[in-house]
């Protein structure tokens, strides 16, 4: 966001160039060739994930 503060939104982003597919409204821009569930982390981090026990997994 600071970024786009300075450059007042002219520096160009690789997401704002690409096309939803059919499903898109569905699934966004994850597609099955370039989305790896391994390598994938959330942009932050839940709460309620973050402060669970092995009780509340179980």
């Amino acid at each position: 966001m600071l970024v786009d503060w300075l450059t007042l939104g002219l520096l160009a982003r690789s997401w704002a160039s690409r096309r939803f597919r059919p499903f898109g409204a569905v699934l966004g821009h994850f597609d099955v060739e370039h989305f790896v569930p391994a390598r994938w982390t959330p942009s932050y981090d839940n709460p309620a994930m973050v402060c669970m026990t092995e009780r509340d997994t179980a």
